[in-house]
């Protein structure tokens, strides 16, 4: 079973199952919703969110989506502090009021991508491609820029 049809069986099970939105909860691993309510759990490291996918206000922290393709995907107020992106690709994803603070974002493409109002405090961005990218209002504080240079 492929990792993208492990995570729809999750959810199917628990349509099926009645459970309906499981309580919220803080915990790293989860996918929560833009109303706190787990969505889904990471299955493991590999684990890959669909192109396009529509993960806005998501709680998304501390996940591991290295070389995640994550290309147009609708993460606007997502919560993805502490996430590793490491080589993700982003380009064209609409990330605007994201919480990126502490992120790996080394080597991903960001470009093309909407970043305006997130929040880059502390990120990591060496090697990232920002080309094209809207940062207009982004909070860029301590943050690696990706000529390994620091923000002050």
């Amino acid at each position: 079973m492929g990792q993208r049809s492990r995570f729809v069986f999750l959810l199917v099970v628990l349509a099926v199952s009645g459970c309906g939105p499981l309580a919220p909860t803080n915990e790293p691993g989860y996918i929560i919703d833009g109303q706190g309510y787990i969505i889904g759990k990471i299955p493991d490291e590999n684990f890959t969110i669909e192109p396009g996918a529509k993960l806005s206000g998501a709680k998304l922290r501390y996940l591991d989506l290295r070389s995640a393709d994550l290309s147009g995907a609708d993460l606007s107020g997502a919560d993805l502090s502490g996430a590793d992106l490491t080589y993700a690709d982003l380009t064209h994803s609409h990330l605007r009021g994201a919480e990126l603070g502490g992120a790996n974002l080394s080597g991903a493409n960001l470009s093309g991508a909407n970043l305006s109002g997130a929040n880059l405090i502390l990120a990591d961005l060496t090697g990232a491609n920002l080309e094209g990218a809207n940062l207009e209002g982004a909070n860029l504080t301590g943050a690696t820029m990706p000529d390994g240079t620091n923000n002050p």
